[in-house]
C-alpha cells in the first residue's frame, strides 16, 4: 500500500508518474523509494511517510515549505535537466548522422 502512496505523492505534487522500487519501514514511518521516467524526465528519489498516511483519504499535496520539499524539488529539476541534455545530444547525434556522408 505504501508504494501507491509514494506514487500518488509525486503525481499530486509534480504531475509525474513514478514507479515505487522499494519500501523500507522503521518505527512509525516508512521511506518509499521511487524511479521516474515520465516524458523523458528521469530521476530517483525517496520520500518518508508516517505509517498513519495509509488510513488517510486526503490529497497527498504537500504543504511543506521546508528543506525536505526543497530537496525533492531539486531532484525533480535534475530530471528536467536530464531531459534538456538528452534532447540536445539527440539532436546533435541526428545532425552528425545526417551529415556523415557529406
Amino acid at each position: 500500500e505504501f508504494e501507491k502512496v509514494g506514487e500518488q505523492f509525486f503525481k499530486d505534487n509534480f504531475g509525474l508518474k513514478v514507479k515505487a522500487t522499494n519500501v523500507v519501514g522503521s518505527g512509525d514511518g516508512v521511506e518509499v523509494f521511487v524511479h521516474c521516467d515520465d516524458h523523458d524526465i528521469v530521476f530517483n528519489a525517496s520520500i518518508p511517510f508516517d505509517k498513519s498516511i495509509i488510513e488517510s483519504d486526503s490529497s497527498l499535496r504537500s504543504e511543506d515549505k521546508g528543506d525536505d520539499m526543497s530537496t525533492l524539488v531539486g531532484t525533480v529539476l535534475s530530471g528536467f535537466e536530464y531531459r534538456a541534455q538528452k534532447e540536445k545530444y539527440d539532436n546533435l547525434y541526428k545532425f552528425l548522422k545526417e551529415n556523415e556522408k557529406k
